[in-house]
């Protein structure tokens, strides 16, 4: 979850709406898969923000993104211990 919070901010920093849209899409399938509702609705509205081209929405959307992934320290289960 880290590394894909660090990819959107990386996205949201260059204006890459591609790069955003695609994280943000990833970020929602494993939010899905680990059952995290309230970071699952987060990632979609950042989402749905992204395809409207609301930067404001957008910054809004992932800064709630990384308080909940860091506040809830959602571990990366794809990195090697």
């Amino acid at each position: 979850m880290l590394r894909q919070l660090a990819a959107l901010q990386q996205g949201f920093s260059a204006q890459d709406i591609g790069k955003l849209r695609n994280h943000a899409h990833q970020l929602t399938g494993l939010a899905g898969l680990f059952e995290l509702p309230a970071l699952e609705l987060a990632s979609i509205d950042l989402s749905q923000a992204v395809k409207a081209a609301n930067i404001k929405d957008s910054w809004h959307c992932l800064w709630r993104l990384q308080r909940l992934i860091e506040h809830h320290q959602y571990q990366d289960n794809t990195e090697d211990d």
